[in-house]
Parts: C-alpha cells; sequence; structure tokens
C-alpha cells in the first residue's frame, strides 16, 4: 500500500466460460477487491504450484471489470504468491493456460489411489443442469452397483457461487 486505507475483499464466482474463449481455467479463487482510498497499489495472490517443476510458468492474473477481462503477467512468483502492480480496483485471480501439464502431484496422487482402491473415474466437469435452492437433489447409480462411489454423499447447495 502507499498509504493508509481499507481494503475490502469478497470472493465472488469464476465466468468460466469467459475464461475458457481466452484458453485459461481459473487457478485460485477470484477475489473482488475495493479500497475507497485507492492507496492499494500491488496485491499478493496466494498459489499453490510447485516451481521447482516449472508449474509457476503458466500462471498469469485476471483482471475482471465491466468492459471484459484483461491478463495481467505478474511482476515476480514467489513460493506461495503470484504478485502484480495494479492501478484500479474491481476483481482479480489467478489463473494458467488450460493446456498448461498437470501437477506432478496430482498426478502422484491418482497413481497411489490407483494402487490401492484401483481404477477410478474422476468426473472434473460440473453436470450441465439448472439447480434451485430449496430443492433437493439426489446422485444415484444403479441399484445394487456397490463399485460406484459417489462423493460427496450430501452437500448443500451455495445460490452464491450457483455459476461457479
Amino acid at each position: 500500500m502507499k498509504g493508509e486505507g481499507d481494503v475490502f475483499y469478497r470472493i465472488v464466482p469464476w465466468s468460466r466460460r469467459s475464461l475458457s474463449q481466452h484458453g485459461k481455467k481459473p487457478a485460485g479463487p477470484l477475489f473482488d477487491i475495493r479500497c475507497q482510498q485507492q492507496s492499494l497499489v500491488q496485491l499478493h495472490l496466494p498459489h499453490c504450484e510447485i516451481r521447482s517443476t516449472g508449474g509457476c510458468h503458466f500462471l498469469s492474473v485476471a483482471h475482471v471489470h465491466d468492459e471484459g477481462i484483461e491478463f495481467i503477467r505478474p511482476e515476480k512468483i514467489t513460493e506461495a504468491h503470484v504478485i502484480i502492480n495494479i492501478t484500479g480496483f474491481s476483481a482479480f485471480g489467478i489463473v494458467k493456460d488450460e493446456d498448461s501439464p498437470p501437477d506432478p502431484e496430482h498426478c502422484n496422487l491418482k497413481r497411489t489411489r490407483k494402487k490401492l482402491f484401483g481404477l477410478e473415474t474422476f468426473i472434473d466437469d460440473v453436470p450441465n443442469c439448472k439447480l434451485q435452492p430449496n430443492q433437493l437433489y439426489t446422485l444415484s447409480t444403479c441399484p445394487g452397483h456397490n463399485l460406484v462411489l459417489v462423493q460427496p454423499t450430501e452437500a448443500e447447495f451455495d445460490a452464491e457461487s450457483y455459476n461457479n
């Protein structure tokens, strides 16, 4: 910060469709950041990529505002943060290229789970359905088919992040 000020932020949903049009995907939360005094000049956004494996080379910061999305090259990337300089306020979040290589830890986790539990299929995409608040929904598999494990078995519908 270049002076005193009150910084307010909240997490808002990403527009995955909009990111995808630019060949990007979220790599962390999207923060809506405000500072009435305009004294905030640099952001340190947290990341969990492993620098030694080259995962940080695919990171940039999306600046989401009324006119669209602007992608900002980091000033610096540390072991824990992506650092950018800013001049305006709205939503900022770390993104990475859609075709970036998978995290080696993710691959190792899949290999370990395969050894422990056998072949598993993960659904990485959200289903194309319209959910409504205060309704009960059930995800089920074929009756008596105990080879499929659905997790979590129960979850609360969050209307705030419905589009996310």
